[in-house]
């Protein structure tokens, strides 16, 4: 086997720990050996981009914010104050070095043998899996369905009831306190069946759709901001959602839910440290969290200091500042712009859309982790970056995705 074929092979493993902490296994103990294996991963990257990339160069906003990262990790060395602060900057600069994957996995053909392989090895893991996962753990397992399911009207009819199949396992096992995964799921799958109302031969509305989208997010900011109104407090507009009942896969009941707000604390902690700590504009470094009155017992230091949330905005404010907020911004409306308005194949249009939602959905969850679901976001950038994505037609693009899930023998060329 060729060294470039591991390529797919290193994207199961580069996937493991995150799953493995779904499984409830303490990995903390092979911090090295994962790391390791993401140097290996990141390496084959570089060493092999050469005979997949072809475009002129990375989009200049991508490079923008390698540089960013590169800058706040030589201030992390500056402001970390011991080995733990140490460890959270290696474990960021993995993390925030996935933008250099674009270089690999614009290539058509590597993404596509990367997915299968995925898809080959990873259903059947599931199963024995299964028994093991807790109810988070479901819907970080199948990251890949949700970016299958975008294109589910090119798929034949077998491969249509193969995806909702492990779709259904996503609702059925998940628990619903891990709402996130299922709105992320049911965009997906509503996005996939939306290509059949033709709304994609409408650039119009695609402008519409893309500047709504990417503007959202700063208006309910503002509008939280002058208390107006908060998102994340249905429960306050929709009283009858968080009287909800619902029993879960485990037969546990679980009452209020639907609508419980475990995000407003985050936002007023995130920003009242940047403005107490004189890092609002330029970042904390990727040394350093924010300082936490809910999660101050988990800094070994005695600063209050969280390394991380759960909103993947606010940790690009905490490491980057505003200035890496603006970058970020420009990556996603970029992206998504040139996929909904410059694509000759209406799939591509659809990967736009969605990746405009992903960035609208950064500033409700999406964890930022060397795991497959960050990777899958920056591999999906990445393709709406692509002249090659984007000059396919429908046919070709419709023959591209078929051989994704099977086909009896992928060669790279």
């Amino acid at each position: 086997m060729k060294i470039s074929d591991a390529v797919p092979y290193l994207m199961l493993i580069a996937s493991a720990p995150a799953i493995l902490q779904g499984l409830q296994l303490e990995t903390t103990e092979l911090n090295i050996i994962w790391w390791s294996i993401f140097t290996f991963f990141l390496w084959m990257v570089m060493r092999y981009k050469k005979y997949f990339f072809t475009e002129t160069s990375l989009p200049l906003l991508i490079k923008v914010f390698l540089g960013m990262v590169v800058f706040q990790a030589v201030h992390g060395l500056f402001l970390a104050q011991g080995y733990w602060d140490y460890k959270v900057l290696v474990r960021n600069i993995f993390i925030f070095s996935l933008p250099l994957t674009i270089l690999i996995f614009t290539s058509p053909l590597l993404l596509r043998k990367t997915l299968h392989v995925w898809f080959l090895y990873a259903t059947p893991a599931f199963f024995i899996l299964l028994p093991l996962m807790n109810a988070h753990a479901v819907g970080m397992y199948w990251v890949p369905v949700m970016f299958m399911l975008l294109f589910i009207s090119a798929l034949p009819k077998g491969q249509q009831a193969f995806l909702l199949l492990l779709l259904s396992f996503v609702y059925v096992f998940s628990s619903l306190e891990a709402r996130s995964a299922m709105i992320k799921y049911t965009v997906a799958l509503l996005l996939g069946l939306s290509v059949y109302t033709g709304m994609y031969r409408f650039r119009e509305l695609l402008q519409v759709i893309h500047k709504g989208l990417m503007i959202l997010p700063f208006v309910l900011l503002i509008l939280a901001l002058t208390g107006v109104f908060n998102i994340f407090k249905l429960d306050e507009y929709a009283k009858v959602l968080s009287d909800v009942e619902v029993v879960e896969a485990d037969d546990e009941a679980k009452k209020g839910v639907l609508t419980a707000d475990t995000r407003t604390e985050l936002y007023v902690e995130n920003i009242a440290s940047a403005l107490k700590h004189n890092y609002f504009w330029h970042g904390h470094s990727l040394a350093r969290g924010h300082e936490s009155e809910l999660f101050k017992h988990v800094d070994l230091y005695g600063r209050g200091e969280r390394p991380s949330s759960e909103v993947s905005i606010l940790n690009i404010f905490t490491y980057f500042g505003i200035f890496g907020v603006l970058v970020y911004f420009g990556i996603f409306y970029m992206a998504s712009y040139k996929a909904m308005l410059y694509s000759n194949n209406k799939y591509m249009r659809v990967l736009g859309v969605f990746v405009a939602f992903r960035w609208v959905y950064a500033w409700v969850e999406d964890f930022s982790s060397f795991d497959l679901n960050y990777l899958l976001i920056w591999i999906m950038i990445g393709m709406c970056y692509s002249t090659r994505f984007r000059g396919m037609s429908n046919s070709e693009f419709r023959l591209w995705v078929r051989k994704v899930l099977w086909q009896r023998k992928l060669v790279l060329q």
